[in-house]
């Protein structure tokens, strides 16, 4: 008796099929939430664009409009934090805001916080909410953060960065970074 040697004998069509099915679907079983990636936008300007001067203290110094997605699984509230690392001296804080539900999916342009119930700390030119930004010459890169948190955070209105990052550690599930250009 001959044994048959050629490797992919015959085999009834619907083993092959089904061989097929599970292959295609193993990836998308391993590929849920978990793996997604927060990402971070505005409508208003790309990644490393120029910052329209509306959002500027040449403009009206409102918040730019942002949109998130990909908001990891466990993720209870998400944190904004805009900084100038350009500016000279130290990195600047334009804007701290905690406890916004991730379920948002962003901010409206000028948003007031209150209303979506989320909390604004104290920037560093000792103001609640937005300061855009501001130069007399050249140009500068920001960076606006949005940290995924697996918890709320409990400070008050009156706390600083440091204070928030201090409240923050720990609790980071994923994170995101805007960055947009602005000079004169």
């Amino acid at each position: 008796m001959k044994r048959n040697t050629f490797p992919l004998a015959p085999r009834p069509l619907f083993v092959y099929v089904i061989a097929i099915i599970i292959l295609l679907t193993i990836p998308l079983a391993l590929t849920g939430q978990e793996n997604a990636k927060l990402k971070l936008e505005s409508p208003v300007f790309k990644h490393m664009g120029n910052i329209p001067v509306r959002y500027t203290c040449d403009g009206d110094n409102v918040s730019p409009p942002l949109v998130w997605s990909g908001i990891p699984e466990g993720c209870v509230s998400m944190v904004i934090i805009m900084e100038d690392p350009d500016a000279e001296g130290k990195t600047m804080t334009h804007w701290l805001v905690w406890n916004l539900d991730p379920n948002l999916g962003g901010l409206e342009e000028g948003i007031l916080l209150g209303l979506v119930k989320g909390f604004t700390g104290v920037n560093d030119f000792s103001k609640h909410g937005y300061v855009g930004p501001c130069l007399e010459s050249g140009s500068h890169v920001y960076q606006i953060k949005l940290y995924a948190l697996k918890e709320k955070i409990e400070l008050t209105t009156a706390s600083s960065k440091t204070e928030l990052m201090a409240a923050m550690e720990g609790k980071i599930i994923a994170t995101s970074t805007l960055m947009g250009v602005y000079g004169k």
